[in-house]
């Protein structure tokens, strides 16, 4: 379940780390040489990006118990990757976009005798509205849909007494996602972004598997069904990047 005050903690971090960025542009920027308000910097100007992303699931999943009798929880979203990007500008203000981005989340925390990865794909379109709030630096909003191509999840419990080694795929799903962004100008062709996605996305099971054997989903024990059959993908992710207009 949601752990609020880890979630609370990190949020805060995040934040911490957007106000550091924009203090440090506020303080670095280039206000004789770059003005981004004085001119449509962005209307019909492609833009590729390319960067990383963190972040944490909002549902854990109980996936097991260890040696210590203590609860193995799993999330289906969250972790870190990477995305690509491609955008269009459609007005100075105005933005859309199409990308993809990989994920990985695991275990949390780690145990030394279990290990579970979930690692997904997915692809995107977004539509962003800029704001300019100095001579170098934009605050961006925006929001879109995505498609996902969840992997399996792969829980390995057999270190575990009486564990075993699972695996439960899952179906494509559509989930949509919302964001806000500081962008940072090094000049008129370059940047860097950092900001906070918060998406959401559902997964359904459709097939399990044991230590090899393929088990039927009617047959799982009804404790594993409540908790990662409809599995909640949802998080809230730290993006940063660099883009290169042209």
């Amino acid at each position: 379940m949601w752990n609020s005050n880890k979630t609370l903690l990190k949020l805060f971090y995040y934040f911490t780390i957007l106000q550091i960025a924009l203090l440090t542009q506020a303080v670095f920027a280039q206000e004789d040489t770059l003005d981004i308000k004085a001119k449509d910097s962005f209307s019909s100007r492609w833009r590729l990006e390319g960067g990383m992303l963190i972040g944490i699931g909002i549902t854990d999943h109980e996936v097991g118990i260890t040696t210590e009798n203590e609860k193995i929880m799993m999330s289906g979203g969250g972790g870190i990757g990477g995305i690509l990007n491609i955008g269009y500008g459609l007005a100075p203000e105005w933005d859309i976009s199409f990308g993809a981005q990989i994920q990985n989340s695991s275990l949390m925390p780690k145990v030394e005798n279990a290990s579970a990865n979930f690692l997904r794909i997915a692809i995107m379109t977004n539509i962003k509205y800029r704001i300019p709030v100095s001579s170098s630096g934009l605050i961006n909003f925006g929001g879109g849909l995505s498609y996902y191509f969840p992997g399996d999840l792969d829980i390995d419990l057999t270190q575990v007494s009486g564990g075993a080694h699972n695996i439960f795929g899952y179906d494509n799903s559509l989930g949509f996602q919302i964001f806000g962004e500081y962008e940072g100008f090094f000049s008129e062709n370059f940047s860097w972004l950092i900001g906070l996605k918060y998406s959401w996305v559902t997964y359904e099971l459709n097939s399990a598997k044991s230590n090899g054997i393929d088990i039927p989903i009617d047959y799982l024990p009804m404790e594993i069904k409540d908790e990662i059959e409809n599995l909640d993908g949802s998080s809230v992710d730290l993006v940063i990047s660099l883009i290169y207009y042209f």
